[in-house]
């Protein structure tokens, strides 16, 4: 009943979010995490990081092949629905479609593991290289059901998170720097920082699979199954009733109204994701350091670098910081272990991208930018084995 509260709150401030939070307009806050680094030390830190990420290579020759066969596999989105109509219940409709979502990842994964010798940093790439071409096709398959518009720039941000944390980790290691953050004693950041991208990348599968599926039951079977499903929570549930309503202003050719519609349904079952889905992550320990060490260097550098909580509507914000726009962290939402921060910074994006999409200055760069993540072109990447 609290997080439903909550959320309900954050629905009805969310146009305040998104006044206060536009491009560039970022206010300068006292600092709440601190480090024992010098003001000097911190920014030789974070300018060899932003030159090392601003260096990104491309996918070469031989990845490309690797890309291009899990692209395959991401495109053929029917393939989720296998023996699901065959389960006797919705529920374990669902869980059919997840388990068969699972097993097509392991399966990229294995492939990965043997392209790359099992290195498992370049794999957990590969991994979400192969979420966000998938995201691609079920967004193009079931566009209806707005939540992949955004999860597709949203799981570009956790690409962005996992290649920022490499970049810190390897920063730290060449220059010998014993990096120290106030409230964090007796761990060695350099392994967190690694342990993190394992912990975001099966955060980020279980988002996928479990939206995912629900995208799929919602386009194969429509709404009214589970509008009273128990066994959902009810911020999904609140997902369907909305997203009915936005499919009955589309069938009616109000497409505003639509878009509108489609966009609060989106924010219901972003709120599933972030309070129950992507709760138990939060609040694990490493995760809970990796949120102080957002903080901080988010407050550090005022707002130019985040590991988590920016959106940006493009592929590559270091490559392309003149043409795309990063939805900012709201500066009142960003402490990623608290369940109401995320959702504040999902509202966000979300109305965010649904205002960006109506004008004619966005919407086609949206559509391009959709494409290269689609094909991987051009996305975050390290030119060292983490």
């Amino acid at each position: 009943m609290r997080k439903t509260y909550l959320l309900i709150l954050f629905v009805a401030f969310s146009g305040a979010f998104f006044t206060s939070c536009k491009k560039d307009e970022l206010q300068v806050q006292e600092r709440t995490v601190k480090s024992n680094l010098t003001q000097d030390q911190e920014n030789d830190i974070f300018n060899e990081v932003s030159r090392m990420v601003k260096e990104t290579p491309e996918i070469s020759a031989r990845e490309r092949e690797l890309i291009d066969e899990l692209r395959t596999w991401a495109i053929d989105v029917e393939a989720y629905y296998e023996g699901v109509d065959d389960e006797p219940t919705w529920e374990a409709k669902y869980n059919r479609i997840r388990a068969n979502m699972h097993q097509t990842v392991d399966a990229a994964a294995a492939k990965a593991s043997i392209f790359y010798g099992g290195n498992e940093g370049k794999t957990i790439l590969a991994k979400n290289s192969y979420v966000l071409m998938s995201y691609d096709a079920m967004e193009k398959y079931m566009n209806e059901f707005l939540w992949t518009k955004l999860g597709l720039f949203a799981a570009n941000e956790v690409r962005n998170g996992i290649v920022l944390s490499y970049t810190l980790r390897e920063v730290l290691k060449k220059t010998k720097i014993d990096l120290a953050i106030d409230g964090i004693s007796g761990v060695n950041l350099s392994d967190v920082l690694f342990e993190s991208t394992r912990i975001l990348m099966d955060g980020q599968i279980s988002v996928f699979t479990d939206i995912g599926a629900l995208g799929l039951l919602n386009r194969k079977y429509g709404q009214e199954p589970f509008l009273d499903a128990s066994w959902l929570t009810q911020e999904a549930r609140n997902g369907y009733a909305i997203q009915k309503q936005a499919e009955a202003a589309l069938a009616n050719g109000n497409i505003n109204e639509y878009q509108n519609l489609q966009t609060e349904a989106a924010i219901w079952f972003g709120a599933h994701e972030q309070l129950y889905t992507l709760d138990p992550l939060w609040q694990t320990e490493i995760m809970g350091i990796m949120a102080q060490l957002n903080i901080w260097m988010h407050d550090a550098t005022k707002g130019g670098l985040a590991l988590f909580g920016d959106i940006f509507i493009g592929t590559n914000k270091f490559g392309e910081f003149l043409l795309g726009n990063t939805i900012k962290i709201p500066l009142a939402s960003h402490d990623l272990r608290k369940g109401e921060d995320r959702v504040g910074i999902a509202i966000n994006g979300f109305n965010t991208l649904n205002e960006m999409r109506k004008t004619k200055r966005w919407a086609p760069w949206i559509e391009y930018s959709q494409k290269r993540l689609g094909y991987q072109q051009g996305v975050y990447n390290v030119n060292f084995r983490p």
